[in-house]
This record gives C-alpha cells, structure tokens and sequence, in this order.
C-alpha cells in the first residue's frame, strides 16, 4: 500500500488509494448513480498476485471488518484488507460463479447448494435472538409495508384495467391485485426472531474454484435480519437468475371473468429443485421458532416486494408480465 496513488469518483467522490507501481488495475464494475460500490481488479505481473479493491462507502467497509470475524467461522471467505476509509481489498478467488454451475451442472450445484445451506443454519442457530426491529438492518415490517403502498399506487396508475381483475393460474384462482396488496397491508405477522447473515449470499456472490470447494465474496450487508426475509431473497434468486420464467412455455386469455394463465412447470426442474432445498433447509430452522403459517403470509409479502421492483415498476413492464409475481407470493394460499 505504497507508492503511486489511484483516484477513483463513485458517486462525485474522489478516493486516493495507495498502490504498488508493481501492480497493473482493470476495472471490473463501476460506480453510478444506482450504486455506491466500484470494483477494480489489481494485477501484479511478475509475481502473479491478484487482489480485488472494492471501493465503497465508509460505512459498508466498516461493516466488513466488523462482519468477517463471525462469516468466516460458517463461510469460506476471503479476509480483507482495509485499503483506505472508503477501500478494502481481498484476495482475487479463481473460480467461476454459482450460477454459471447450475446452468452448466445443475448436479453440482445441488451439491454445493445445499451445502451453503447447511453453513447458512449454523450461522443462524449461532446468532439468534428474539427479533428486535432497532436492531435488524431493516424495519422489516415498517419498510415493507412502505414499500406494498408505493407498488399498489403505482399499479393503479400504470394498469388500472387490470388492478380490479381477478387472475386464474394453471385453474387456481387468486385475488386481484387490489386485494391482494390490501391483505398484504393488513396481514403481516410480526417476525419472532432475527439472525445474524451475510445479506447477500446469491448465486453470483459465491465462487466455485477448480477443486469444487467455494467461497462467499460479498459481505457488505451482512448484519441482522429476518430468517423469513433471506429465505425470500433466495427463493427470488433462483427464479430470476438461472431460468427466467418468461421463457417457459405458457399462455394467457382475457375473458368476462378476468385473466387465465396456463404454465408448465415441468419446464422448471432445477430450479424447483433449488427451491425445494431452500425450503426443506431454511424453512425447517424457521419451522422450530416461528408457526409456519404466520411466517409464509411474510415470505408471500417479501416475494411479491421482491420480484416488483426487479420487473419493471419504476421502469418499463409489459403487461404479460404482471402474472410473474403471483408465481412467489400467491402460491402461498395463506398470504391473503
């Protein structure tokens, strides 16, 4: 950390950070206005070494130092450096992401899947504590519901046609979206416990090395949440990354009644299979301190925030598409 200083601007901020001459940089995402994070890959050429800089807020680099002690004791985790106040940098992992695995060898994946799992209890069961909103990276409750009012004035203003219309999947018939978002607002069971969790363990966050064993990459968010609210990211996850659901084979009418949708599911068998594994894996930890019916109406409500913003609201959405979110949130009949 010596030498010749690097100025980089993420969000109209300029970061000095010392680097050996020795290395060479590449950037490998930068900063804009919907983030505050920059990453840059420095390359020593003679001697071969490789570490990711990651430049990002002063807080979220606190939060990794403060975080890595408890990871690194469940996760694989390479150990940071702090470069400057705004910097750190790690070990470059050579490997390959998770979700080019599944989509190479859904077998594989399973496997380390469900070994990421069987770490992310461990955590969990080593860090819970009864759920305390003060303490919890967000108000779950609080911020969720924020979030369901800004989705139900934006569908009333985007889709007024199809706000009041009921929907029919594969011939189960769900709620139209006005009561649907009305139920979520006025049934949402308070969490009963937090845990402790690296906030962000998706599929891309994960690097599989040669040998098969893996590493976590990103624990900027890491701190306190609700269980329900993680197993939710990793079910969106799966659906959104390996096979996008638009691209299944299906068909949609409109009648007197209101809109039909038919679907194969079959089309999906890994990620229901990955599904599957978060549930039996996650979903049991949560089944033995929370009563399972109160915690999927939650995962119901966070699905359906989760899969909205990713989709379109806010930016552009076709109206094909509004039956995507039904797929997580209204397969639980107990979410309304």
């Amino acid at each position: 950390m010596i030498l010749r200083e690097l100025e980089s601007v993420v969000r109209g901020r300029i970061e000095q950070i010392k680097l050996s001459s020795r290395f060479c940089l590449t950037p490998l995402e930068f900063g804009s206005k919907r983030t505050d994070s920059q990453l840059l890959l420095a390359e020593a050429p003679l001697s071969g070494e490789r570490r990711i800089i990651k430049i990002s807020s002063p807080e979220q680099v606190d939060n990794v130092f403060n975080s890595y002690p408890i990871i690194s004791r469940f996760f694989p985790t390479p150990e940071p450096r702090r470069e400057t106040k705004r910097s750190f940098s790690y070990t470059f992992v050579e490997g390959v992401a998770l979700d080019r695995i599944v989509r190479s060898s859904p077998a594989d994946a399973l496997r380390l899947v469900g070994e990421i799992y069987e770490s992310t209890t461990k955590l969990w069961q080593f860090t819970i504590s009864p759920y305390n909103p003060q303490e919890t990276v967000y108000d779950h409750r609080m911020e969720t519901t924020k979030t369901l009012t800004r989705i139900k004035k934006q569908i009333e203003r985007k889709f007024p046609f199809l706000f009041n219309c009921s929907l029919e999947i594969n011939r189960i018939k769900y709620p139209s979206l006005d009561l649907l978002i009305e139920g979520f607002l006025n049934n949402f069971p308070e969490p009963r416990i937090a845990v402790f969790d690296s906030g962000d363990a998706n599929s891309q966050n994960i690097i599989v090395e040669p040998d098969s064993s893996w590493q976590l990459i990103d624990i900027e968010k890491a701190g306190r949440y609700d269980p329900v609210y993680i197993l939710a990211r990793q079910i969106g996850q799966w659906l959104l990354y390996v096979e996008d659901p638009k691209h299944i084979f299906w068909k949609m009418n409109r009648d007197s009644w209101g809109v039909k949708i038919v679907y194969d599911p079959y089309r999906l068998p890994v990620v229901t299979s990955l599904i599957g594994l978060a549930k039996i894996n996650l979903g049991s930890f949560i089944d033995k301190y929370e009563d399972r019916k109160n915690w999927e109406k939650r995962l119901g409500v966070y699905l359906f925030v989760f899969f909205c913003p990713l989709r379109g609201f806010g930016g552009k959405l076709d109206f094909e598409e509004i039956w995507f979110f039904y797929l997580g949130a209204a397969s639980y009949r107990g979410c309304y």
